[in-house]
């Protein structure tokens, strides 16, 4: 059984998409299988994610006949689809340093609290320039999951793209699934109620690219978020 599952769940983002993959088959950490999900993209994402049904790495593909019309309802199909006792969503949109996998896999092993592994990202227009860079003060921080929610996660999601994270099955199945019902912020809620249940591992390294699209919501119904959790 591999160590890690990696989730690829993709619409219409096919023109990103062997890039994507390709970050991942290249990581210097090797102990994973790919789970692809496609759906029901109207471009040629299909053809891309079918050319790689052969590769060792790729445990499964999923292409659904109808939308789900959300992005938390795939993460939810890949998770149940998945085997390891890892799980990194890597979004189809965006990609990463080879060093990734092993600079967030690392921490799991020393800490068996650790419930989430993340690093820093830069975010890329669709231009490819790079707008912004997150960062961390700590090359690389441990923190028990109630004082990361009070110091970094009541003003901003910090852990703003999956594909920056690195975390334990075991505990998804500790969590509420509220979040299945957001069709935006959802994933706030979701580390959120993670750190609830162990320790948080941050590295200060910027590992991760994630694509930012002029289309894309930010911040909306965060006053829902905090009805689900006390400190």
């Amino acid at each position: 059984m591999p160590k890690v599952s990696v989730i690829i769940p993709n619409y219409n983002h096919s023109s990103f998409l062997r890039q994507r993959i390709e970050s991942v088959l290249n990581q210097t950490y090797q102990d994973f299988e790919v789970i692809l999900l496609d759906d029901k993209s109207t471009d040629d994402s299909t053809e891309v994610i079918t050319s790689y049904k052969d590769h060792p790495k790729v445990a499964k593909i999923i292409i659904n006949e109808e939308n789900s019309g959300s992005t938390f309802k795939q993460w939810e199909r890949g998770i149940n689809a998945s085997s390891a006792e890892l799980i990194w969503i890597a979004e189809s949109d965006d990609w990463c340093e080879p060093s990734l996998l092993q600079e967030l896999v690392l921490p799991f092993d020393i800490d068996p609290n650790c419930t989430i592994s993340y690093c820093q990202s830069h975010c890329i227009l669709e231009s490819n320039v790079i707008a912004w860079s997150s960062s961390h003060t700590l090359l690389s921080e441990n923190i028990a999951g109630h004082d990361f929610i009070k110091r970094y996660m009541l003003k901003n999601n910090t852990v703003f793209n999956a594909s920056m994270v690195v975390w334990k099955k075991e505990t998804y199945s500790k969590i509420s699934k509220n979040y299945l019902s957001y069709r935006f912020c959802g994933d706030w809620l979701f580390w959120i109620e993670f750190a609830l249940q162990g320790n948080v591992h941050i590295s200060g390294k910027t590992l991760n690219y994630f694509r930012k699209h002029a289309k894309d919501v930010s911040s909306e119904h965060m006053d829902q978020v905090f009805f689900y959790w006390k400190i």
